[in-house]
């Protein structure tokens, strides 16, 4: 989770910094844990751990701090209307994919979308999509198999797709400005 956040850059460093409202010289920076607690397993536990880490970090919001030279520290306004959002920049969005030989007689290979893990342990493949805004991938990781290009290519054409009904419920249910 953590290389996705890194590679595709979507926390703003600048949201995490801890000035000294004298110098402007940074002090310290936030540091986010995140926890995720499966309650319930049914499909790909990635895919969903993501949307919930995601979502977490679009309502996060951190108190005003400051570092204070008497104290040689970081003091937080306690008044809640002084919090601020992270700058989250974009969506994106991981769709796990798992590709099953059936045989040439049965249908030949057959991708499932949000592979549980029984599906996962008996695939060929494994891929995973990480899909952003503007139709665009920001992370492929593919386990398994020889594959051909063409099932890749189908993963990402259905990232994708999904890439737009998560961001129509996260702009739902988060509202538009996260």
């Amino acid at each position: 989770m953590h290389r996705l956040l890194l590679a595709n850059k979507l926390i703003s460093s600048q949201s995490l910094r801890i000035l000294d409202p004298n110098t402007e010289e940074i002090k310290a920076y936030w540091v986010l844990y995140i926890d995720v607690v499966v309650i319930s397993l049914d499909g790909n536990v990635l895919d969903v751990a993501w949307a919930s880490i995601l979502a977490a970090l679009r309502s996060t919001r951190l108190p005003q701090a400051y570092w204070d030279q008497d104290t040689e520290g970081v003091v937080c306004y306690p008044e809640v209307s002084r919090y601020k959002p992270l700058d989250i920049r974009g969506l994106a969005f991981i769709a796990s994919f798992a590709v099953i030989d059936l045989g040439a007689e049965k249908g030949g290979k057959v991708i499932l979308s949000d592979p549980d893990e029984f599906e996962e342990g008996v695939c060929e493949q494994r891929v995973m999509v990480c899909a952003l805004e503007g139709g665009k991938v920001g992370w492929i990781e593919k386990g398994g198999g020889v594959g051909q290009v063409a099932e890749v290519v189908e993963c990402v054409r259905r990232a994708t797709e999904r890439f737009k009904v998560w961001e129509q419920l996260f702009a739902e249910v988060l509202g538009s400005s996260g």
